[in-house]
């Protein structure tokens, strides 16, 4: 913190209590920065003592349905850099910094993370001192939490879980924004370029499941694993984890000398004990890095990666997600936010027990972060750049010409940092072998679960079918159970009947084609009480239908009367329009909907937020 007299202090908080428009105010550091919520937007007047800013337009969160946050890692880079750029600006030296926001939940929610992150970055602050700053804004935003990326919004993850894992992974050097592209970042998260995020540096990389072969589908690039093989290459990936049904095949992977395993289990549902072990295991025996992927490279890849973290690096659960999701938006859906609470303290009983036998396996400082500019970028500037000269920096590329007099010189230290590095790396990767070769000789006494390198054709088809029974996700199942009663009295009322909407967001609509004379839906009643209400007394049992079975299949409706037709009918309707929406489809739809609003170009990437001044 900057050290400032009582009487600078008093000044100050005088002048912004004085301030109408403000709701609240958070000092963050004395006489010099400040969270701040404003009454009106729009009306704030630079002073003498006093400069506002806002983000709430330059850095805004992609929601896939009612999620709003926590903001990526590029966008917090942006913040951060520019935060410290108006710092140092000798006109604002003596000026306060307002960074301010509307009495939004969520855009204080946003704005709170932003500012509590820097502090956490660059004022070495704890998650406690961050929250407790903050308390004064922060209880304008009541009990919000961030919701998943599903249909039920459920509010999970607080903003303490959000800053508590930005802090574990700044210790642990995931990321390090002195030597971070940040173009990188936003150039691969594109579903065009790959939809892959790192989570650990040099370990994790998620990314979207590919495709038999790369296309275009309606608009949307659609890769194939071949697309992905260079820059794996480049980046050390050694070994590629498949979560879902076969969309490819893996001999794309295998025969360009990458490792390749299926653990499939059902979208949107939790991974078993069985899966659980052997994803760790080749996890932790895996020289080089790991890319983990499922449908959308959401649900299932961020649940695993997330169980990494809590057993080698002591994340807790809400920490793990609130990471996961600042890198990966979207990562961890639904139950399986409560599955990795219920499994923590299980997973942290196993990581103390693995680190009694391998002491150094996982390094308490990762020597790069993601994202690192020191690592082999090749080929990454002719795809990131376009013809306005911006390539993977982010710096002006039109002085080139004017550069290239002095390249022979820096191309000599660079020919030697990089056999240096060749040198280092090869030692790792030496020590790497070693220690693989001491993890398979004495896992069994950490692990009893055993892991064949050779496919077993028959259980992976039964993984498989399980795959196929369940493929409409978990959530979508206990939404259709929770409708059966509610589904059959709309049925029974003619005057209630109204657009249902299916999975998928298509919109079912009741049809009076093909409906027959005895149906209840046929009712000729001009009242506004419902049909059933009205015949309470004939009323007849009908139970509701069966769940679903593999491919679709559901059990048979009993039904007691002439109901009968008409309810078969509906059911039917339903069930064909819901029955290839499955979570990870949903996700990527979204995403592809997303990139057909935002312009693709890399310049786009490269835009500064801008903090003008409100007059």
């Amino acid at each position: 913190m900057l050290s400032s007299s009582e009487d600078d202090l008093a000044e100050n908080e005088v002048e912004l209590e004085q301030n109408s428009a403000m709701e609240a105010v958070a000092p963050i550091l004395n006489c010099r920065l400040y969270l701040a919520i404003m009454a009106r937007d729009g009306c704030m007047k630079q002073t003498e003592k006093t400069f506002y800013f806002t983000a709430d337009e330059q850095l805004v969160y992609e929601n896939f349905y009612r999620d709003f946050g926590p903001l990526n890692l590029a966008m917090l880079y942006r913040y951060c850099e520019r935060l410290n750029e108006e710092l140092r600006k000798d006109e604002l030296a003596n000026k306060n910094l307002i960074h301010y926001t509307v009495k939004d939940p969520k855009k204080i929610l946003n704005a709170a993370f932003l500012i509590g992150c820097y502090s956490i970055i660059y004022l070495h602050a704890n998650v406690q001192s961050v929250t407790k700053a903050l308390a004064p804004v922060l209880k304008h935003a009541g009990a919000t939490k961030y919701c998943d990326a599903s249909q039920t919004e459920l509010r999970y993850l607080s903003l303490k879980d959000c800053l508590a894992g930005v802090l574990k992974a700044h210790q642990r050097n995931f990321f390090n924004f002195k030597d971070f592209d940040h173009v990188a970042y936003e150039h691969y998260e594109r579903v065009e370029n790959g939809d892959l995020n790192w989570i650990v540096p040099g370990k994790f990389l998620a990314f979207c499941g590919p495709h038999y072969q790369t296309h275009i589908t309606n608009g949307m690039a659609v890769l194939g694993p071949d697309a992905y093989l260079d820059y794996f290459r480049r980046n050390r990936v050694t070994t590629v984890v498949r979560l879902n049904m076969r969309k490819y095949d893996a001999k794309v992977f295998t025969a360009a000398g990458f490792q390749h395993h299926d653990l499939i289990f059902p979208d949107g549902s939790n991974p078993d004990d069985d899966i659980l072990q052997q994803f760790l295991k080749i996890c932790e025996e895996t020289n080089g890095a790991v890319a983990v992927h499922c449908k959308a490279g959401l649900g299932r890849t961020g649940t695993l990666i997330g169980a990494y973290l809590i057993k080698h690096y002591k994340f807790t659960a809400a920490e793990a997600i609130g990471w996961l999701r600042v890198c990966r938006p979207g990562s961890v859906i639904g139950q399986q936010q409560m599955w990795l609470k219920t499994k923590q303290t299980e997973l942290l009983n196993a990581g103390n027990q693995f680190r009694q036998y391998f002491p150094n396996h996982t390094p308490e400082r990762h020597p790069v972060g993601i994202y690192s500019l020191k690592q082999d970028w090749s080929g990454v500037a002719h795809e990131c750049s376009t013809g306005d000269g911006v390539g993977t920096n982010g710096k002006d590329r039109e002085n080139d010409d004017e550069e290239e007099d002095g390249e022979e010189d820096e191309g000599e230290e660079e020919e030697d940092e990089k056999e240096e590095q060749e040198q280092e790396q090869e030692q790792e990767e030496k020590e790497q072998v070693l220690l693989r070769e001491r993890v398979q000789g004495i896992s069994q006494k950490v692990d009893t679960m055993r892991l064949s390198d050779t496919d077993n054709s028959e259980q992976v088809e039964r993984m498989e079918a399980a795959a196929n029974q369940y493929n409409n996700n978990t959530l979508n199942f206990k939404t259709a159970r929770a409708k059966k009663v509610s589904a059959t009295k709309l049925l029974l009322s003619s005057a209630y009947s109204r657009p249902n909407r299916a999975h998928g967001g298509r919109m079912l609509h009741g049809t009076t084609a093909g409906r027959q004379p005895g149906s209840v839906v046929h009712t000729r009643s001009v009242t506004s009480v419902p049909p059933q209400e009205a015949h309470a007394g004939a009323r007849t049992k009908v139970t509701a239908p069966g769940r679903q079975k593999a491919h679709g299949r559901t059990e048979a409706i009993v039904v007691t009367s002439a109901l009968g037709a008409g309810l078969q009918q509906h059911h039917q309707n339903q069930r064909v329009a819901s029955l290839d929406a499955s979570q990870g489809d949903q996700l990527n739809s979204i995403k592809a909907a997303r990139r057909r609003r935002v312009p693709t170009a890399a310049t786009t990437a490269t835009t500064t937020i801008s903090f003008l001044p409100q007059r």
